[in-house]
């Protein structure tokens, strides 16, 4: 029986119905589905033809994910020297990569330079002052339009609009060109309107530098494309949303280059998450100022999020909270939600589980 979500589900599967090899192990694996990372590739083909993905580094960098996305001409975004390293190391020319983090050490740079990796993103005069490459290709990064986000990109990163023509005046007096504009939506956004507003005002700087001099030739639309079982219908309205706006602020005979920098949307669904229960009590809980509720507290061998309803098997309906088994007070996986029941060494499978926990 399982517990969907729309973003993590929680399955049950009898110990002994493991494989004979695990039934002695009690430590949580990953089962990747090598087919859904390929299907991945061929939806966003087919979804954003005109797109060129760099899939993120940072959500996960196995090998298996990287080879397997390298092989099918999926290019890479790198936040630092050892992303870029591993990507180059796996005989990844380095036009393939742009180095996406606006915050670099001067040895990361270093290092960049040196293996011809040139595609960079800035938000500052402080970080455009560490670039000693004369060569480097900058894509200024702006503080995107996050109304309805969830979680915020704008914090840390990227310059105000009304800062921006000052940057790409000062870029452009100490020689180096910006060949375009990056933005990143953030995250746990509720309408996939949020694309087209970034893309309207993305064209607005994208004026300015060309009235300054820069050669801007590229677009790069950041990440937040949502990758998990259950989100299908979401993902298709998002895309929808990018083409049109595409279109219209940017068409193909505009000869602007747009690339995004998905992560989750590849490798979230690929992998699956096998976890052994191995600890439960039961306590009193107060609810409504009423004692005497029952509920579980359950610890499993390595925490993951999602949200569970109702199986088919096994009613939903024991309040429980669900812990990673570790000493950190924060891992929690489910807080006093309905959980079916579940005994110590009976093992879980979460899907859903691809996305930064590797």
């Amino acid at each position: 029986s399982q517990c969907q979500g729309e973003h993590g589900s929680v399955s049950y599967q009898r110990f002994n119905a493991m494989p004979t090899s695990s039934q002695t192990a009690d430590g949580a694996f990953f089962v990747c589905d090598v087919r859904d990372l390929e299907h991945k590739v061929d939806l966003w083909r087919q979804e954003l033809p005109g797109i060129t993905p760099f899939y993120a580094v940072k959500c996960s960098t196995d090998p298996v994910v990287l080879h397997t996305l390298s092989s099918r001409g999926v290019n890479f975004d790198c936040s630092n020297m050892s992303e870029i390293k591993m990507v180059l190391e796996m005989g990844v020319s380095p036009d393939r990569i742009v180095y996406a983090n606006t915050i670099k050490s001067s040895s990361h740079l270093d290092f960049a330079s040196e293996h011809g990796v040139t595609l960079m993103t800035f938000d500052c005069m402080e970080e455009l002052g560490k670039i000693s490459d004369k060569n480097a290709r900058l894509l200024l990064r702006i503080a995107s339009n996050e109304t309805g986000s969830g979680i915020t990109m704008n914090n840390k990163f990227g310059c105000r609009l009304e800062e921006a023509g000052n940057l790409l005046q000062i870029a452009r007096y100490m020689g180096f060109n910006v060949v375009g504009i990056a933005f990143h939506v953030g995250a746990a956004y509720r309408c996939p309107d949020i694309f087209a507003r970034s893309i309207a005002e993305a064209r607005s700087v994208f004026n300015v530098g060309i009235r300054i001099g820069h050669p801007m030739t590229v677009l790069d639309i950041g990440g937040g494309f949502t990758g998990g079982l259950r989100s299908h219908d979401r993902l298709l309205k998002l895309c929808e949303t990018i083409r049109v706006a595409v279109d219209e602020y940017f068409p193909a005979s505009s000869g602007v280059r747009v690339i995004a920098e998905p992560g989750q949307f590849f490798v979230t669904s690929a992998y699956t998450l096998a976890t052994r229960v191995v600890a439960e009590r039961r306590k009193d809980i107060e609810i409504n100022g009423e004692f005497g509720q029952k509920y579980n507290e359950i610890k499993y061998t390595v925490c993951a999020s999602g949200h569970a309803q109702p199986p088919h098997e096994r009613p939903c309906n024991i309040l429980s909270t669900v812990w990673g088994a570790t000493c950190n007070p924060l891992d929690c996986i489910l807080d006093k939600q309905p959980l079916f029941e579940v005994c110590v060494n009976e093992w879980l499978l979460m899907d859903n589980m691809g996305a930064y926990t590797l």
